[in-house]
């Protein structure tokens, strides 16, 4: 199934998007000068779903990836300014991170607000058969579940990440190595 270019996509209120961890850390996450094209691609974007009606959904992974690679984000930038290198877990205890923590949970509500919950059946998943697929591939375990997840719940996944090459689900995108196999 051929990716769509998201800057060419119309939007509408029958839309149902799935958007990868990679497309909501260009939304909240740090901004950062080599992302600037994409950040603003993936935030036209979604200013343009909003104001269309389409519906986002989003799950536990995606949260708890979003999560947890904004805090190795921050202690990367942190141990390169302070040049030190702490075990990650006792950076989590330090006072620095304290302020770090509340930034990160703050963009986790705001990922919260701006999309729905969606129950992803891992109880009703075939996780043998996802096992099997990774152990057969070189395809990432959390992609294999966001593919089952979108292919369950007909969801559009929105994501900038060129592994999902070879999904066969419905694809929005900036990236050409998914617009240009």
């Amino acid at each position: 199934m051929p990716a769509n270019n998201i800057q060419q996509y119309t939007f509408s209120d029958q839309d149902r998007l799935f958007f990868d961890t990679n497309v909501w850390f260009f939304i909240y996450g740090p901004q950062s000068h080599s992302d600037e094209r994409r950040q603003r691609i993936y935030s036209n974007a979604f200013r343009e779903i909003f104001s269309r009606r389409s519906r986002i959904f989003i799950d536990v992974l995606v949260l708890a990836e979003f999560v947890n690679r904004m805090a190795r984000f921050y202690f990367d930038f942190w141990c390169e300014d302070n040049k030190l290198t702490p075990n990650y877990k006792d950076f989590r205890s330090m006072d620095e991170f304290k302020p770090i923590a509340s930034e990160i949970e703050k963009a986790a509500q705001m990922i919260l607000v701006d999309s729905t919950p969606i129950e992803t059946g891992f109880s009703r998943m075939n996780i043998s058969a996802l096992l099997k697929a990774f152990e057969n591939s070189q395809q990432d375990f959390n992609d294999l579940v966001i593919v089952n997840i979108c292919q369950t719940n007909r969801l559009t996944l929105v994501t900038d990440d060129s592994d999902f090459r070879s999904a066969n689900i419905p694809i929005l995108t900036s990236n050409n190595r998914l617009l240009n196999p």
